[in-house]
């Protein structure tokens, strides 16, 4: 084997490219990688969604507003068992939810089981100021992101929309993927 410093530009490129090749050769892209998560959703899943439950409405205002070039639709829940049966619907979705007091507990038992129940789905945790010391449990419990101020919804925003990007697309049929596949648009 060559020191990578006495190496040739062409030896460097063929290295590189094996590192980037899956088992027997094939290669991997985002693309594959992103098609082969899909296979973690029931068929009837939808489109990943960016999910509020809170019963004020204010932390969903605040994301509308850092979005709001490239805002994707905010489906807004009012308890936390609405939000799980939403988030089984779409099971890749990115969930804000708000801590408070009354719910605390109902939340850590939800997260604890958020690996196993929705693989692909991430929460992050909105609160109010005086429940901050809870923000330490909830990310050992799985939350992405603690927020105290709707004012610093900036990268909340932005850790949304980017796992939005990169959730896979729902499971569609043999037809509609060929009709996908396809050069044309579907004429109906």
């Amino acid at each position: 084997m060559v020191p990578e410093d006495r190496m040739t530009n062409k030896e460097c490129r063929s290295t590189k490219d094996a590192a980037q090749e899956g088992p027997f050769g094939l290669r991997h892209s985002l693309f594959d990688i992103r098609h082969s998560l899909s296979a973690l959703l029931p068929a009837e899943a939808a489109a990943a969604r960016l999910i509020v439950c809170e019963p004020s409405g204010r932390w969903a205002v605040a994301l509308r507003r850092q979005s709001a070039a490239t805002a994707p639709r905010v489906y807004e829940t009012r308890s936390l068992a609405d939000c799980w049966q939403m988030l089984a619907e779409a099971p890749a979705s990115f969930v804000v939810v708000e801590l408070s007091t009354g719910n605390a507990v109902a939340l850590l038992q939800r997260m604890a089981r958020l690996q196993r129940d929705f693989p692909l789905a991430r929460v992050a945790v909105v609160a109010d100021r005086a429940l901050a010391g809870y923000e330490w449990l909830l990310r050992e419990a799985g939350a992405v992101h603690f927020l105290c101020s709707p004012r610093q919804c900036g990268p909340l925003a932005d850790l949304a929309l980017r796992h939005l990007a990169q959730a896979p697309p729902p499971p569609r049929s043999l037809t509609d993927q060929i009709w996908a596949g396809l050069p044309w648009a579907r004429q109906s």
